[in-house]
């Protein structure tokens, strides 16, 4: 088993001067993540504002952490996840720096948090996994993938994605576990506004929700979803 990659991301009206930004949050974290990749899509003139599309990935040296910029997105990554409190620390820290440099985070409107698991050598994913399955047939011989996804609600401004996805071939599972807040009604004059406070609250309700999610659908494997 192997926890595969954490992703924090958050979604913002669009900054005004992209250009700018980009060189601010380049500057200010040269230190921790020296590595700049343009991310521009192919046939697009540059900082052409497209929603949800990062243009930018800053990394450390061995990229087993990195952030992502676009116009109203921002995500921090790690790839070698440790512990949580270090990943809440560099959560802070480039958010608090974006905000300096012009983003209007306190107006986020969708804030995801992301637990991705991939398990090896899974005969059944519903044997191993504390989840019913949906299908009548359980051979596993008639198809070559299966996805299982299921969206709850656990509270307001707090729903819980979780998706699975087995491939029979190499019997491969995926245990994709996201917590998110989402409010697209106005995002000019959202009914809320976040400080950097609020944001780092909610970030830790929705890790304690994963993770006890978690060991409620892999009992005998708790590691997934480190304190």
């Amino acid at each position: 088993m192997a926890l595969q990659e954490v992703v924090l991301e958050i979604r913002f009206p669009p900054i005004e001067d992209y250009a700018i930004f980009a060189c601010a949050m380049s500057v200010s974290h040269k230190v921790n993540f020296p590595l700049t990749q343009k991310l521009e899509p192919p046939g697009l003139p540059e900082f052409v504002p497209i929603s949800g599309v990062v243009r930018h990935r800053f990394s450390g040296q061995d990229q087993s952490k990195l952030f992502q910029i676009g116009s109203d997105v921002i995500s921090v990554n790690y790839l070698q996840y440790t512990n949580f409190s270090d990943f809440i620390d560099d959560i802070k820290e480039i958010l608090s720096s974006a905000q300096t440099h012009g983003t209007k985070i306190s107006y986020a409107y969708r804030i995801g948090l992301r637990y991705i698991n991939s398990f090896n050598k899974i005969a059944d994913p519903f044997e191993f996994l504390n989840l019913s399955s949906p299908f009548t047939n359980k051979s596993f011989d008639i198809t070559e993938f299966i996805q299982v996804r299921k969206v709850d609600k656990v509270e307001t401004g707090l729903f819980l994605d979780i998706n699975v996805q087995f491939n029979s071939n190499d019997h491969g599972l995926i245990l994709d576990l996201n917590s998110f807040y989402q409010n697209d009604k106005n995002i000019e004059q959202p009914e809320e506004q976040w400080s950097i406070e609020k944001l780092i609250d909610w970030i830790s309700k929705a890790h304690e929700l994963i993770k006890e999610n978690f060991k409620t659908l892999v009992p005998q494997l708790e590691e997934g979803v480190k304190p």
